[in-house]
């Protein structure tokens, strides 16, 4: 997943990267030192990246507002281009016994529980 931003770089090709997520901390913002190096490790790493295209909406209609910090220096080497594919609630019976699973990201930073308004 990682290797093709740094083969690119060393190959002095362009090199993109996909994600929903460069930045990871616990429920209100907590942190250990696992994730504080996790975070430099990302960051260090995007730097290979000519450019970050993150699936989701412009801030601040974001739904990964939670696990995406961009420096100021990599704001224009980045565009949010809204979801890849079109996605209705509406087609899903959501019962008790629902189960959630989120492929990356993480949906427990929202402060009251609930998804970011407007979505």
């Amino acid at each position: 997943m990682y290797g093709g931003v740094i083969s690119a770089w060393f190959r002095a090709r362009s090199g993109y990267f996909i994600t929903n997520q460069n930045h990871f901390n616990g429920p209100n913002g907590t942190t250990n030192p696992v994730w504080k190096t996790l975070n430099f490790l990302i960051q260090w790493y995007l730097n290979f990246a000519d450019h970050v295209i993150i699936p989701d909406y412009p801030p601040p209609d974001t739904i990964s507002e939670f696990n995406i910090q961009i420096p100021d220096n990599k704001k224009t080497a980045t565009s949010f281009t809204g979801p890849f594919y079109e996605f209705n609630p509406d087609r899903y019976i959501y019962e008790q016994n629902t189960i959630f699973t989120s492929f990356g990201g993480e949906p427990y930073k929202s402060p009251d529980g609930t998804r970011p308004s407007g979505r």
